[in-house]
């Protein structure tokens, strides 16, 4: 016996489709941004060890320069890893613009603050993104 179509299910339907529309907006996006190639610009960036080492061995494994190690890196996870951060509560909506002044102990500031310094992750960031995901397991 087939079963019924419930709101649930459309609803469901519904949302995949528009994470679909979202995650292709956000492709569309990204590659319009990357077509632009004719200025070269120069940021320094805090790397550890071991990623140099591992940049340094790609590039002698597909004999790239670094500009295009980098480029390849972005063109191949940027999407993605936005898309993650997004799961994460880690990218911002425009729509959040409250200050909200919340008490907190010096037990959870030290462990915001301890994770903040292992993952260059900001301290607000990381609050926000636990409140998202603890308050969304609540509904």
């Amino acid at each position: 016996m087939p079963k019924k179509k419930t709101a649930r299910t459309a609803a469901s339907r519904q949302a995949r489709r528009s994470g679909q529309r979202k995650k292709t907006q956000l492709q569309q996006n990204l590659s319009s941004s990357l077509e632009s190639k004719d200025q070269v610009m120069y940021r320094v960036y805090p790397v550890d060890d071991l990623l140099l080492e591992a940049m340094t061995e790609k590039r002698r494994q597909q004999g790239l320069t670094i500009q295009k190690l980098i480029r390849a890196s972005i063109e191949n996870h940027l999407c993605e890893t936005v898309e993650q951060l997004h799961g994460m509560g880690l990218a911002h909506e425009s729509s959040l613009n409250h200050n909200k002044r919340w008490p907190l102990d010096s037990g959870v500031l030290a462990a915001i603050q301890l994770a903040s310094a292992q993952t260059k992750v900001s301290q607000k960031d990381l609050l926000i993104a636990c409140l998202k995901k603890y308050c969304s397991k609540l509904k």
